[in-house]
């Protein structure tokens, strides 16, 4: 039987373990997670004296960052302050603070669908530095890896959002039992709809 660890801002992002002999009382190890993309998800594991692995399965993709000092009128052009480009997507940010925090005692494998583009090599490749295997990550010809315009005001201390998804989602054909293997923990975000929902069946199996 799994236990469901569930995120306070949404009921879709959950954790289920594939052992209820995962959470010890003795020699464990407290993981206290902070979403970056959800400020009030806040996930505390316990992990016995093992290695364990966690499959998070959901988005990965870029965000491309615009600083300005006010946001536009309408037809109106204005000059960025500043503009960065980095990692982004509920997943691929659980996974890169989970490796991050856990001091290599667990590992982490990212599940999700990119583009064979130059955005799908910067976002594996960025995955890859944080130490989080990417070996499940399907990259298919013809597609473009989903990325983010954000635009940041300075005056009101707001941001913008225009995401562009990726034109294919991860089907329930992609998945395959076998990813499941020696994993302990599953994070879903709530993207990739009905590959979650095979991945939660077979986890709960």
């Amino acid at each position: 039987m799994i236990s469901f660890i569930t995120s306070t801002s949404i009921s879709t992002n959950r954790i289920f373990h594939r052992s209820n002999d995962l959470f010890s009382n003795s020699q464990r190890n407290s993981l206290r997670f902070r979403s970056q993309t959800r400020q009030n998800a806040v996930l505390f594991m316990t992990m016995n004296g093992n290695t364990p692995r966690v499959l998070c399965l959901g988005s990965a993709g870029i965000d491309m960052l615009a600083r300005v000092d006010q946001y536009p009128s309408p037809d109106q052009k204005i000059r960025t302050t500043q503009v960065d480009y980095m990692g982004g997507g509920n997943a691929a940010n659980t996974a890169s603070c989970l490796q991050r925090l856990s001091s290599d005692s667990i590992q982490v494998v990212l599940v999700t669908k990119l583009g064979n583009d130059a955005n799908g090599i910067r976002i594996c490749s960025e995955l890859e530095c944080e130490g989080i295997d990417t070996s499940l990550i399907i990259k298919k010809d013809g597609l473009n890896s989903p990325f983010t315009y954000v635009i940041v005001d300075s005056l009101t201390r707001t941001r913008t959002c225009i995401h562009t998804p990726i034109e294919e989602e991860l089907s329930e054909e992609d998945v395959h039992e076998s990813w499941l293997d020696n994993v302990q923990l599953v994070h879903l975000d709530g993207r990739h709809t009905l590959a979650a929902i095979k991945v939660a069946k077979l986890a709960n199996a």
